[in-house]
């Protein structure tokens, strides 16, 4: 008969209840965060203090003035539902950087801004958010409109290539953002902190 062995303190301790397999593999996955997902949940959590915070040190506004005032200027629809409006205008603005030009957000036919019982449409980004692009009555834009000079663009110019998503590992040249080179994911994160910037009000809420 084989005699006992003498226990440790540590073996000898309370031991934790049992956990139930589905229990015990639920809580193992809960624990087991991957070190992406870490740095993903520092990613959203950073976004998330840029954008509700009125310090702008990290998130300072974006120079939509960088660009050629007298060549086309394009007009970025307001296009399907919220969250891929925002991403279109996103990839938008990074498109007409690219193309060294100006850019606005046409909400003209957007289902966001529908028209008033006197068929008027009065805007729905300012309501929440800080302004995206030049205002309609920038110089350059009345200038252009003027001119004739305006590039109704659609969506699609800015996501049928898989270069227009700004898709993972793929390299982008922004020099009128200071950037001679950053990749794409890089590049999207660093444009919804200074583009996508809610209303004080609502940063203050949130």
């Amino acid at each position: 008969k084989q005699e006992p062995t003498e226990q440790t303190q540590e073996e000898s301790a309370p031991q934790a209840t049992t956990v139930t397999p589905p229990q015990l593999q639920a809580v193992t996955t809960a624990v087991e965060v991957s070190k992406d997902e870490l740095e993903t949940t520092a990613h959203i959590t950073k976004l998330h203090q840029d954008m509700c915070s009125d310090d702008w040190a990290n998130a300072p506004p974006l120079p939509y003035e960088n660009c050629d005032p007298n060549g086309p200027v394009n007009a970025i629809p307001l296009f399907g539902g919220l969250t891929n409006a925002l991403k279109m205008i996103l990839l938008g603005g990074v498109g007409s950087w690219e193309e060294n030009r100006c850019f606005f957000v046409d909400e003209s036919k957007s289902h966001l801004n529908p028209p008033d019982e006197n068929g008027i449409r009065h805007g729905f980004l300012h309501k929440y958010m800080e302004p995206i692009g030049l205002p309609l009555d920038h110089p350059i834009v009345v200038k252009a409109r003027e001119e004739n000079r305006v590039a109704n663009r659609d969506w699609s110019d800015f996501w049928m290539e898989m270069s227009d998503r700004r898709a993972y590992g793929q390299m982008a040249k922004l020099p009128s953002l200071g950037f001679p080179q950053i990749e794409g994911h890089d590049l999207k994160r660093h444009l919804i902190r200074r583009m996508w910037r809610p209303l004080p009000k609502y940063r203050q809420s949130s």
